[in-house]
């Protein structure tokens, strides 16, 4: 009987260190230097009783990287193909990208550099 109250107090320890640590994780990357990119609306998807999710990729030296966002996020449902700034981490190479929804490029942009900017170039023009 006290291997299974072992076991539930691991799973339990578990089920905490995730709550606390993945929005931590989350915080900590807002701290870093960020670089950018542009990302491109592939889909959605659904996960199960979350609400429905934008899909987009974006690459990073030569690396592709695909993300998520919650479609509650963007002011109207973006359509397939449309393309955003993407955030990321400098220290990161590319991983753990998300997509500004506020930051919807009007033009077509031929493509970033292959590490990114450094900063949000001032001759894209955004929707307002």
């Amino acid at each position: 009987m006290s291997v299974k109250i072992k076991k539930e107090k691991l799973y339990l320890l578990v089920i905490v260190l995730f709550l606390i640590g993945y929005p931590l994780w989350k915080i900590f990357l807002k701290t870093q230097k960020k670089d950018y990119t542009i990302g491109r609306i592939t889909g959605y998807f659904t996960p199960v009783r979350l609400g429905t999710s934008a899909v987009f990729l974006y690459s990073v030296n030569d690396m592709e990287y695909e993300g998520s966002l919650s479609l509650k996020r963007f002011e109207s449902k973006p359509e397939v193909g449309m393309m955003y700034i993407v955030e990321y981490a400098e220290k990161y190479n590319g991983k753990h990208g998300e997509i500004r929804p506020d930051l919807r490029i009007i033009e077509t942009v031929d493509e970033a550099p292959k590490n990114g900017w450094d900063e949000i170039p001032d001759n894209i023009e955004f929707y307002p």
